[in-house]
């Protein structure tokens, strides 16, 4: 499972503020916590336009990779904002642009930096005729890029498809529809990888850390092997990391047990030492000997933990799956 974290965007209130006020630290901070509790890559979007989102890309990308070793996800539409913001990328894995699509002028745009600079792209499921609404199309406008990124020469193994997701409050039969685009999506071309913007799910619905979670398990199980999600939300990264094991996605149960390398000086890749949300809020970056529980890391025997901790709260989520799905 790949783990995009989504916490640096400047549509937050406080990361708005961080931004505006060149709050670096702060920045750090969030950056590091969300590698310590499991993200592969550091999604920065400035959430602002114009000159100002050059100037705010280029500082985030520059602040996020004197904090961690970990790629980032170059979060924007603007494409000036993107080439400024490769210019000062020095991180030794690729970026991942997020995100291209189908829609003429954007393709345009954004192809050529795609393919010139050999970065790995999220695929978005949009073309020129707008938002996807009925059966087939978001599988349909997907492949069509897909086909399009590898005319290119882009591997497949570098493009992130998102299917797009829209609120379960607007359109209570799209998570049919998205669940059967990502089946057709792995189906017709297995290569890539397949992602999405998590929350956007229960946007504007009560409980929506359930409703996140739900739906995690439900396309994991379809075939999603990436997110962009929240990695501080503990049971959500337990519920994306025990419902890989369980479906074996990408050898995903053989991933599950084998930790990285000690040879790797970032962190186990399966079983982090998570962190609180409230590391972040209080400023927190060093938890010293009472922070992260580092024997976490070393399964042995430690197979009561692995339940406990992990494939608990799947098979809790059996029950939460069944009172939405009756819910719908």
């Amino acid at each position: 499972m790949i783990i995009i974290g989504e916490l640096i965007n400047g549509t937050r209130k406080a990361i708005k503020t961080a931004i505006e006020s060149r709050d670096a630290e702060y920045i750090a901070d969030l950056a590091r916590c969300q590698v310590q509790a499991g993200a592969d890559y550091v999604d920065c979007n400035p959430g602002t336009v114009g000159e100002q989102e050059i100037e705010d890309l280029k500082w985030l990308v520059e602040r996020v990779q004197e904090a961690v070793e970990a790629p980032i996800s170059l979060d924007t539409p603007n494409g000036d904002a993107l080439k400024a913001a490769l210019e000062v990328y020095r991180q030794e894995e690729r970026p991942l642009i997020n995100s291209i699509t189908l829609e003429s002028e954007r393709l345009a745009e954004f192809l050529p930096i795609v393919s010139g600079n050999e970065a790995r792209v999220v695929a978005l499921a949009l073309d020129d005729s707008g938002m996807p609404s009925g059966p087939g199309q978001r599988e349909d406008t997907a492949l069509r890029l897909v086909e399009r990124l590898r005319e290119e020469g882009i591997a497949a193994g570098d493009i992130f498809v998102d299917p797009v997701i829209t609120p379960l409050g607007t359109d209570p039969t799209c998570n049919r529809l998205i669940l059967s685009a990502i089946q057709a999506i792995r189906a017709g071309a297995p290569e890539v990888h397949v992602t999405c913007g998590l929350s956007n799910i229960s946007y504007g619905l009560p409980n929506r850390a359930l409703l996140n979670r739900t739906f995690l398990a439900q396309a994991v199980a379809c075939g999603l092997d990436s997110a962009i999600l929240d990695p501080l939300d503990e049971e959500l990264m337990r519920a994306a990391y025990g419902r890989t094991a369980t479906t074996a996605i990408r050898c995903g149960g053989r991933r599950w047990l084998l930790p990285r390398r000690s040879s790797d000086n970032r962190r186990p890749r399966m079983l982090p030492g998570f962190f609180q949300r409230r590391v972040v809020e209080e400023g927190v970056t060093n938890r010293g000997a009472g922070g992260v529980d580092k024997d976490r890391g070393r399964l042995g025997a430690r197979w009561g933990y692995i339940f406990n901790d992990y494939l608990a709260p799947v098979l809790r989520l059996r029950e939460a799956l069944r009172e939405v799905s009756n819910a719908l």
